[in-house]
């Protein structure tokens, strides 16, 4: 995704239940792979959801195009939140939040699942973000 915060601002928008398998940036796990690492900035690009600190990395596609395999979206790079981003923009759209699996060692970077829940009462929030 290019803008994965907006993303799921909207899809707050619409349901009170989300199913969202994803990647997402671990300092950690993606430098300690040099074929993960040359994908990514490492300097984060932060900015505002309703007062949350959002961090994303860029990843790029560049060095996947040879392969004939599917490897992304369809732009030649993406973000990758950190998982921290992704938990708390659910939690600020008022979602209850459980995590199914969190595959840390994939070759392809860390993934987990997620079922999230609009708590009982919670509000949609606002959309926006600033950076």
């Amino acid at each position: 995704m290019l803008e994965p915060a907006e993303l799921l601002c909207d899809l707050s928008q619409i349901t009170d239940t989300l199913g969202i398998w994803t990647r997402y940036f671990d300092p950690d796990i993606i430098s300690a792979k040099p074929h993960l690492r040359q994908n990514f900035e490492m300097t984060p690009q932060v900015s505002q959801f309703n007062g949350r600190t959002i961090v994303v990395h860029r990843q790029d596609y560049l060095h996947g195009l040879g392969w004939k395999g599917f490897c992304g979206g369809s732009a030649p790079y993406s973000y990758w939140m950190t998982a921290e981003s992704i938990l708390g923009v659910l939690g600020d759209l008022g979602f209850a939040v459980e995590i199914g699996d969190n595959a840390r060692d994939q070759p392809n970077g860390p993934s987990m699942l997620i079922f999230a829940e609009r708590k009982r009462g919670a509000r949609v929030a606002p959309t926006g973000l600033a950076t």
